[in-house]
């Protein structure tokens, strides 16, 4: 009897508390992948897509230059029960980044500091030995996490393409 009431507590508390108390590795989805991408094309085509690199953390947060990886490009994170922290280099451009489980973090490029609500897209130019960089918000819901969806989502942009063709003109201002 006395074993029947023993399973029987068991039994109930396992129901009413739950068998996987587990802690997560970490409570931020980055969207997918993390990794890095370089590009070494021909010196004549266009900047940041023909030749540069670009860092990418899921969909959560993208760092792209106009440095062809020939300085080395990579980047770690690690995740825990309260988000995600990272750092990385894409030749001589550092940078740094948390994202707490709301998603919203911050990024530190070449010691300027950036808040991820405002975009998660950073485009670097480092030519001429001045750092120049600039913040995109953009939808990434249906990019590819590959070259050729990087290249779609920006051949065309606007933007992108008046900041790589204006590298090497202005100093490090954030623009």
């Amino acid at each position: 009897m006395m074993i029947r009431f023993s399973i029987a507590a068991i039994s109930l508390m396992l129901l009413l508390v739950g068998c996987d108390n587990a802690p997560k590795v970490s409570g931020v989805d980055l969207g997918g992948p993390s990794g890095c991408i370089t590009a070494s094309g021909p010196v004549d085509g266009q900047r940041g897509i023909d030749y540069g690199s670009i860092y990418f953390a899921g969909k959560r947060l993208v760092v792209w230059t106009d440095v062809d990886g020939a300085g080395g490009a990579g980047g770690r994170y690690s995740g825990g029960p309260d988000g995600v922290t990272g750092e990385g280099h894409l030749g001589n451009v550092t940078f740094s980044f948390e994202i707490p489980l709301d998603g919203q973090g911050a990024v530190k490029i070449d010691d300027q500091f950036f808040q991820l609500e405002n975009g998660v897209i950073f485009l670097v130019s480092s030519e001429g030995g001045k750092t120049r960089i600039k913040q995109l918000q953009r939808n990434l819901d249906n990019l590819s996490l590959n070259r050729d969806g990087f290249t779609a989502l920006m051949r065309d942009d606007d933007e992108f393409n008046m900041f790589f063709n204006d590298a090497g003109e202005h100093p490090k201002d954030g623009t």
